[in-house]
């Protein structure tokens, strides 16, 4: 499972985190403007948006 948010405040990001931390502590966020993250979604069946 991995998190995704895109968020110029940070708002998005925090509530990504504890949705995550609720669901799967291994998971991580990402940020919509990650070059990582097409690699991730590849990797990850489960997508919290």
């Amino acid at each position: 499972m991995i998190g995704v948010y895109f968020s110029g405040t940070g708002n998005s990001k925090y509530c990504i985190e504890k949705i995550l931390q609720e669901y799967d502590t291994k998971a991580s966020a990402f940020s919509i403007e990650d070059n990582e993250l097409l690699n991730q979604i590849d990797k990850h069946g489960d997508i919290v948006w």
